[in-house]
């Protein structure tokens, strides 16, 4: 469920160690596994039955060995009063050395009775039987850690499992959920049922650790390709709001499903979150999928972002890492490190001009422009020229050498197993202005970057990234294993 399988895992696989070839020149990296297993618990006594009670002999007593953050896996299922004969719903939700998630949670559609239908908790009334598995991020300390569930009625506690992120330093490895799994197809009105749920305790987005993108994949098929009356669905709340349908926003039917089947027609769609959304301090933060009919889900990715050392400017960490990346150079590269600067620093300063003329900047109080030049089209600008530079100062082989080696350092260093959207939509602006460069030897990089815009060639967001990009960037990039 862990295990990267995009594309691009061929750079970065776990757990091996892994040797680029690239033109004669060996690369070697050792990556340990972005999460591992260090707790499961799947035997669980029956629920005692009552209303609004502490299911004590459910309590989990979990002890960590290390200060790091960890997810707690919950999968449960609660029946409605009319499964379980008894006209009272079941309900679950659960604490952590007393602390009670979703207690400030504000929800757009349901009513949570006494925190029940929090993306926290197990609601008998909208689950109808079914299982819901939440993912609780949080950062642990040393020591012994007590899970403990609030109960209503009878629900019933599958598995509860915990993994550690893999962290070296000051960097940690994204939380990569594989699903590829399908929907049980229950039968529910068009509301949906709880199926999946990302919580991220109040405390886990400060420093030094915050989510920088919830990127879901899920493949959805029409009614006519079902033979049914329904097509798949997945709606998907953050922090208790409905994102809504981009395509039919204003539909009664598709409006509350970002992911419809009878729109995407079996087709793979993305959806992604930016963390900026889960920056509370005083509440949890959730994602929630719920589904209708059967839905494939296919992955969810969670970028975790830390002070990398290989971002902080002016340091012996940096200067080491960046030592690092240069002597993984071919020596005729080696030698023209001074060079090499210097184009780093020219596309930089060609993209701040590009950022003030195309109003990609901010203000602050004091009237000083500040380019805004990340994941945007001043972003792209940046590595298409930079790469043009590169490509008319030493040839398209070794710009494309000069590049990919900074690509893999840079993800190297901040503890990824994988590239992010981020990281290809680089790659392949990276990948672009060599092209320009080559076809047009004569012309500005500028005027460059307004052909390759005009040609729909650049990405300028990873909004953007789709899987033709991944599969055409793997092609190229097979030569360097």
């Amino acid at each position: 469920m862990w295990q990267a399988v995009t594309p691009f895992s061929f750079f970065l696989a776990p757990g091996v160690l892994t040797f680029f070839l690239w033109y004669g020149y060996n690369f070697l990296y050792f990556f340990k596994p972005d999460v591992k297993s260090i707790f499961r618990k799947i035997k669980f006594p029956s629920a005692p039955g009552g209303n609004l009670y502490h299911w004590k002999k459910a309590d989990t007593s979990i002890e960590i060995t290390a200060d790091a953050i960890y997810v707690i896996k919950i999968r449960a299922s609660a029946q409605n009063g009319e499964q379980n004969k008894t006209g009272d719903d079941d309900d679950l939700r659960v604490l952590l050395d007393g602390f009670e998630f979703g207690k400030a949670e504000v929800h757009e559609e349901k009513v949570s009775w006494h925190g029940f239908g929090t993306a926290a908790a197990w609601d008998g009334a909208s689950l109808k039987g079914g299982n819901k598995t939440v993912f609780l991020f949080v950062q642990l300390t040393k020591g012994k850690h007590i899970l403990s569930f609030k109960a209503d009625g009878k629900p019933i506690i599958k598995e509860i499992e915990l993994f550690q992120l893999d962290q070296k330093g000051n960097a940690i490895a994204d939380a990569i959920f594989d699903f590829g799994e399908k929907a049980p197809g229950i039968t529910t009105d068009r509301g949906g049922i709880p199926w999946k749920s990302f919580v991220f305790q109040s405390s886990f987005n400060t420093a030094p650790f915050r989510v920088k993108l919830i990127d879901i994949t899920a493949l959805c098929e029409s009614s006519a390709q079902k033979g049914s009356s329904d097509g798949d669905n997945i709606k998907v709340y953050a922090n208790g709001q409905i994102i809504m349908n981009p395509l039919a926003p204003t539909s009664f039917k598709y409006k509350h499903f970002f992911f419809s089947g009878d729109q995407l027609k079996g087709q793979r769609e993305s959806l992604m979150i930016s963390g900026e959304d889960f920056l509370f301090q005083d509440r949890d933060s959730s994602v929630e999928l719920w589904y209708d009919e059967t839905p494939e889900l296919i992955r969810v990715k969670v970028e975790i972002e830390a002070g990398s050392k290989y971002t902080q400017n002016g340091n012996l960490d940096t200067i080491q890492s960046r030592l690092a990346e240069l002597a993984n150079l071919p020596a005729v590269l080696q030698i023209n490190a001074y060079q090499l600067r210097n184009i780093m620093h020219q596309a930089r300063e060609a993209a701040t001009q590009y950022a003030y003329q195309k109003g990609f900047y901010r203000v602050d109080d004091k009237g000083v422009r500040h380019p805004l030049w990340l994941e945007n089209e001043v972003d792209a600008f940046r590595h298409f020229v930079w790469n043009v530079l590169l490509t008319r100062k030493f040839d398209r082989k070794n710009a494309e050498i000069i590049t990919t080696n900074h690509e893999l350092f840079w993800a190297y260093a901040q503890n990824k197993k994988e590239f992010s959207r981020s990281s290809i939509m680089d790659m392949w602006n990276n990948k672009q202005g060599r092209e320009y460069a080559t076809q047009y030897p004569d012309r500005s990089p500028e005027e460059l970057f307004e052909e390759a815009l005009f040609e729909e060639n650049i990405i300028r967001s990873p909004s953007e990234v789709l899987d033709q990009h991944q599969d055409i960037l793997y092609t190229e990039y097979k030569k360097f294993l």
